[in-house]
C-alpha cells in the first residue's frame, strides 16, 4: 500500500528506517530523514538534519533516552539528543580510523561502527573525551586551567581556550 505523500521521497535514495518516538524515521542518502506517523509523511524538522544532507547519512542507530546515532558516509557519526537539539561528532577528527560509516550496532551499551577500513568501539557514556591537535598549533601543553567556566590550555606557543569544540588562541599570549 502506498504511502500518502510519498511524492517526497520521489527520486530519494532511502537508506535506513528505524523507530522513533512512535513514528517511524525515513533517512535517505542526500536529502536528510522524514517521519511518518502512520498517516502524514513530512521532513523532519530537526535542526541536524540539514548537517545530515550534506554528509551523506547512510545509516540510523536508536541508542536509549532520546539519543540517536547517525552514521554518515563523508563525516563519520553524528550523536544526537533529540531533547536537548544538541550533537556530537565522531570522526577522523576524533580518533576514528576515516569517515565512512557503513554499519551501526548498539551492544552491551557500546556503539559498534562498521567502518570503510575496519570496526571501532564507542563507549557512550565514558566521561573521557579525547582532543588531537591535528594541525600542530597548540604545541607542546604545558598546563591545563579552567577560567570562568572555560577550559583554558597553556603550551610552548602560548594560550588557547575552548569555544565549544573549537579552540582558539589567546591574542597576546605568544610563547611559553
Amino acid at each position: 500500500m502506498p504511502l500518502p505523500n510519498q511524492d517526497l521521497l520521489l527520486g530519494k535514495t532511502v537508506n535506513d528506517m528505524a523507530i522513533f518516538k512512535g513514528d517511524l524515521l525515513i533517512g535517505t542518502k542526500l536529502h536528510g530523514c522524514f517521519l511518518y506517523d502512520g498517516q502524514t509523511l513530512s521532513p523532519w524538522s530537526a535542526p541536524i538534519n540539514e548537517e545530515l544532507k550534506q554528509h551523506q547519512l547512510n545509516k540510523i542507530t536508536l541508542l536509549g533516552d532520546g539519543l540517536l546515532g547517525f552514521g554518515t558516509i563523508k563525516n563519520g557519526m553524528y550523536l544526537y539528543d533529540s531533547v536537548s537539539k544538541d550533537y556530537r561528532v565522531l570522526n577522523r577528527e576524533t580518533g576514528l580510523q576515516n569517515n565512512t560509516v557503513l554499519s551501526s550496532l548498539l551492544f552491551n551499551d557500546q556503539l559498534w561502527l562498521g567502518l570503510d577500513n575496519g570496526i571501532a568501539r564507542i563507549r557512550l557514556n565514558n566521561p573521557i573525551a579525547y582532543y588531537t591537535d591535528y594541525t600542530g598549533t597548540l604545541g607542546m601543553v604545558y598546563d591545563i586551567a579552567w577560567f570562568n567556566d572555560t577550559l583554558c590550555l597553556g603550551s610552548n606557543t602560548g594560550v588557547f581556550y575552548f569555544d565549544g569544540n573549537e579552540l582558539k588562541f589567546v591574542e597576546g599570549s605568544q610563547g611559553h
